[in-house]
C-alpha cells in the first residue's frame, strides 16, 4: 500500500466571490481532472450563484483529502493552474 502523502496529481479548485475556495476531485491523471473540470463548469454555468473561477491545479492527494469542504481561505493551498507548472500537463509540447 502506497502512502497517499507522496501521491501527486491534479484537483479542481473553485474560487468564490467572497475569497473562499474549494479544492476537490483528486485524480492522478490530468485527462480525468479535465473531464471533472468540464462537468463542474457545466453544473454551475446556469445557476444564479457561480464561482468566479474554476481550474485544474497540481495537488498532493493528502492535501485534497484533508481540505475543508465548506470553503477555505488558507493561502497555502494549491492555486496555480496545472498547465502552467506541471510537466505532464495536457498542453505539454504545444506552443
Amino acid at each position: 500500500m502506497t502512502s497517499r502523502e507522496f501521491v501527486w496529481g491534479y484537483a479542481i479548485r473553485r474560487e468564490w466571490p467572497d475569497g473562499r475556495h474549494d479544492l476537490f476531485g483528486f485524480a492522478p491523471d490530468a485527462r480525468v481532472a479535465q473531464r471533472r473540470l468540464g462537468r463542474d463548469q457545466d453544473y454551475w454555468r446556469g445557476g444564479p450563484v457561480r464561482p468566479v473561477a474554476v481550474h485544474v491545479v497540481a495537488a498532493n492527494a493528502t492535501d485534497v483529502d484533508g481540505h475543508p469542504v465548506d470553503g477555505c481561505r488558507r493561502t497555502g493551498c494549491p492555486d496555480v493552474p496545472a498547465h502552467s507548472r506541471c510537466p505532464d500537463s495536457l498542453d505539454r509540447g504545444q506552443r
